[in-house]
């Protein structure tokens, strides 16, 4: 599935994303990142697989498709 970072806090590893599908907004862990990218910017847009946490959604497997950061500062990817 694809989706935008809506909020993420990097001190703590945590965010948000908002599904391409508008579904209700999913939970991001820093443990579900690739090794080499530990953190995301809100505006990244993603993929990700759906997953379940304490009843509550998450997104898994999460895999960065365009850096926001990059793009604003105009960094090739």
């Amino acid at each position: 599935m694809l989706g935008v970072v809506s909020f993420y806090n990097r001190k703590r590893g945590w965010g948000f994303a908002i599904p391409a599908d508008n579904s209700n907004d999913l939970f991001l862990h820093a443990s579900q990142l690739p090794l080499d990218h530990r953190y995301l910017t809100e505006g990244d847009e993603i993929s990700f697989e759906i997953g379940e946490r304490n009843g509550r959604p998450l997104a898994l497997n999460i895999r960065i498709i365009k850096d926001a950061a990059a793009l604003s500062t105009g960094v090739s990817q």
